[in-house]
C-alpha cells in the first residue's frame, strides 16, 4: 500500500510513505498503481469518477459507431478482383462502370478499353455487366454487413474499434460464402 498527497481531492504525489506536510495537503492511503492526478470519490481515490467514467464509456461508443462506417467505406472503396481483373469501386469508378453497364445491356456488340488496376482490358457488354454487378453486390455487401455490426453494436456493444473490426471482417466473410 503506498500514500497518496492529496490536494483539494486530487492526487498530487505518491510515496511509499508520508512524510509531514502542511494544510490544506493531507495524505490517504492508496493502491500501488494510484498516480498523480487521480481523485478522490466518496472517500476512496480512483482514476475516474463514475461521472467520468460513463463519459469516458459514451466517448468511446461514440467512437465506435463511427469507426462502422468508415470500416464500411474502407471495405466498400478497396476494389475487387473479378476474373482476374482488379475493378477499382471508388463511387466514381462505380458511376462510369454503371454509365458503361447500361449502354452495354442497350448494344450488346459494345466494347470498351477499361482501365483496371493491372492495365487496360477490352470488355465485351457481358463483361461489362458482369463486373458491373459484380461491383453493386460488392457495394451491396458493404452494406449489409454494416446494418448488422449497426444493429449488433447498439443491442450488444462493440468494447473497442479493433473488436467491431474484427466483427465486421468476419460477418464480410460469412456473406461471401
Amino acid at each position: 500500500m503506498k500514500k497518496a498527497l492529496i490536494n483539494d481531492g486530487l492526487v498530487i504525489q505518491v510515496e511509499k510513505k508520508a512524510f509531514p506536510v502542511a494544510a490544506p495537503l493531507t495524505w490517504m492511503d492508496c493502491s500501488n498503481d494510484c498516480q498523480s492526478g487521480w481523485k478522490i470519490h466518496e472517500d476512496i481515490i480512483v482514476e475516474y469518477t463514475p461521472d467520468e467514467i460513463i463519459a469516458l464509456e459514451a466517448e468511446k461508443a461514440e467512437l465506435v459507431t463511427q469507426s462502422i462506417t468508415l470500416c464500411r467505406d474502407q471495405k466498400l472503396f478497396g476494389g475487387i478482383f473479378v476474373n482476374g481483373i482488379n475493378v477499382q469501386t471508388d463511387d466514381l469508378s462505380q458511376q462510369r462502370l454503371m454509365a458503361a453497364r447500361i449502354i452495354a445491356k442497350e448494344d450488346a456488340d459494345y466494347i470498351v478499353n477499361w482501365k483496371s488496376e493491372n492495365g487496360f482490358v477490352t470488355l465485351t457488354s457481358p463483361m461489362i455487366v458482369f463486373l458491373a454487378d459484380a461491383v453493386r453486390a460488392h457495394v451491396q455487401k458493404c452494406f449489409d454487413v454494416e446494418k448488422i455490426i449497426t444493429e449488433r453494436h447498439a443491442t450488444n456493444p462493440y468494447l473497442t474499434v479493433q473488436g467491431m473490426k474484427k466483427a465486421f471482417e468476419t460477418y464480410f466473410q460469412n456473406l461471401s460464402e
